[in-house]
């Protein structure tokens, strides 16, 4: 049982649990690169070094980017219909749904509030792109499930 435990701890290493991790001033970006899912954060204390979370983060599902094309509902980041991956963008982060037909790009950047010399919050904009030959009916829907 041990070397079981020894061997899956090893290729946890070398495979590693994938997410990119970003921090600026007052705030933090996380994103999974394996579903897509943005974690956000601020500094608990400006000279510290703990991160409470803004969003819930017992169970990451909870806060969803889901995309209707023509009428079907699709929960980006279940579905192994659109390829995912993530990037460093900037000034922040951008993840990238794809299929042969449609494109959604995502993106995550830190932002200052007009008072503050540091980045205190997020931008969040989005970018679609149809790759059919044809027209289609798009609707994205955002959910964040905050703890504020």
């Amino acid at each position: 049982m041990r070397r079981l435990i020894l061997l899956f701890a090893c290729m946890l290493s070398v495979f590693g649990i994938s997410a990119l991790d970003l921090r600026e001033g007052l705030v933090r970006i996380k994103v999974d690169d394996l579903n897509g899912r943005v974690a956000l954060y601020r500094l608990t204390t400006v000279k510290g070094s703990v991160y409470e979370s803004l969003l819930f983060d017992t169970d990451a599902r909870t806060s969803a980017l889901a995309l209707s094309v023509d009428g079907r509902r699709i929960k980006l980041g279940e579905t192994t219909e659109y390829k995912i991956s993530v990037r460093r963008s900037g000034n922040g982060v951008a993840i990238e749904y794809a299929s042969p037909i449609f494109s959604l790009i995502q993106k995550v950047e830190f932002a200052r509030s007009t008072a503050s010399r540091v980045f205190d919050g997020f931008k969040v904009s989005y970018e679609a792109k149809n790759l059919a030959s044809r027209d289609m009916k798009i609707a994205l829907r955002q959910i964040w499930d905050t703890r504020l």
